[in-house]
């Protein structure tokens, strides 16, 4: 798990602690300027509503979702751990079933799993650039 430090220039510093930032630039991605606009989600995870069988080799666990945005639209978050050997595939964002799809090797499960059954609130943010080039997506709860 990894702390991202928020500097703010007014008040003190903010942690978080953020979860498997996944982050995919497809192959044929222009090069460009550093800030690129694109869609973001934010979501406040409510509850896991499915699991798969932990035990398994690839295992999906579902939390119903809460935008936590004006702009936002998603009311699902899928958690797809895959076995190892795999191929990860990028995450995705389903408009058409309000959902995000997020992949992690199945070592990534314990680490995940303590961060879910946690108390506090937890968040999933997914950016995709305007030209689906780039994406980056990530777990995390506030301290």
């Amino acid at each position: 798990m990894a702390t991202i430090t928020i500097a703010q220039t007014t008040r003190r510093m903010d942690e978080v602690s953020a979860l498997g930032v996944l982050e995919n630039v497809s192959a044929n991605a222009r090069r460009g300027p550093s800030f690129e606009p694109g869609s973001l989600e934010v979501v406040r995870l409510v509850r896991e509503i499915s699991r798969s069988d932990i035990s398994a080799p690839s295992v999906t666990l579902v939390f119903t979702a809460r935008p936590a945005s004006k702009r936002s639209v998603v009311d699902h978050v899928h958690f797809n751990f895959l076995e190892p050997g795999k191929s990860i595939p990028a995450s995705t964002l389903d408009t058409e079933t309000a959902s995000i799809h997020l992949y992690y090797p199945i070592e990534e499960l314990e680490p995940v799993l303590r961060a879910l059954r946690s108390r506090r609130d937890r968040f999933c943010y997914f950016w995709q650039a305007a030209d689906r080039s780039r994406m980056r997506a990530w777990l995390f709860t506030p301290h």
